[in-house]
């Protein structure tokens, strides 16, 4: 239920063990449908490959896009503005 495994198929491990216990300890929110639609809309802004996103925020938070919580999520969303506004510059 917690979201941060969905459509991965793996062997569990220590890291699972922690990334569930980082889960458990953070009472927080996964990712609202808003944020999750504003990360996306945001990445094919910069025309990243769709299939990237996940890898990217496994890169940055440990878990898929849908696993993330809403504060990664707004935290990455300012990231990806920041590229934004640096691709529009350079654009200008």
């Amino acid at each position: 239920r917690t979201g941060l495994f969905d459509g991965q198929y793996f062997t569990p491990d220590v890291d699972t063990g922690k990334s569930l216990i980082e889960w458990l300890e953070s009472g927080e929110k996964l990712i609202s449908e808003d944020s999750y639609h504003a990360v996306i809309e945001k990445w094919a802004a910069l025309e990243l490959k769709a299939d990237l996103l996940d890898g990217q925020t496994r890169k940055l938070f440990g878990a898929d896009l849908k696993a993330i919580t809403d504060k990664q999520a707004q935290e990455f969303i300012s990231q990806l503005d920041e590229k934004l506004k640096l691709k529009e510059s350079k654009g200008a």
